[in-house]
């Protein structure tokens, strides 16, 4: 299967994530992983350094893309992609580490 950018989605599947990564150069500021809504979703919902509660519950800003094409944004979410469902990871600022929290993406 491939997006339209012509990338396979492989074995990690679809991902949830905001605008501001997937296209705007924003890095990763929060990443969950939730139940999967279907087969293709690998349940890896990604929020960017400063986004809201609010922005990451307004659908315009979101986009559908593949765990691949956001490792490709920011390589550091690499080493927790194999996490289970109910993994939360966060860092305070674009060039701070990956601490593990509570999900707070509803």
């Amino acid at each position: 299967m491939t997006n339209e950018a012509g990338l396979s989605a492989g074995p990690s599947g679809a991902a949830i994530a905001s605008k501001r990564i997937a296209g705007g150069g924003a890095r990763v500021g929060f990443m969950a992983r939730q139940p999967p809504i279907d087969a293709r979703d690998s349940g890896w919902r990604f929020a960017a350094v400063g986004d809201t509660p609010g922005s990451m519950a307004t659908a315009s800003n979101l986009a559908v893309r593949t765990v691949a094409e956001i490792v490709a944004c920011d390589g550091e979410i690499v080493p927790f992609l194999g996490a289970p469902v109910g993994s939360a990871y966060e860092r305070l600022d674009a060039e701070g580490p990956f601490l593990a929290v509570l999900d707070t993406i509803a």
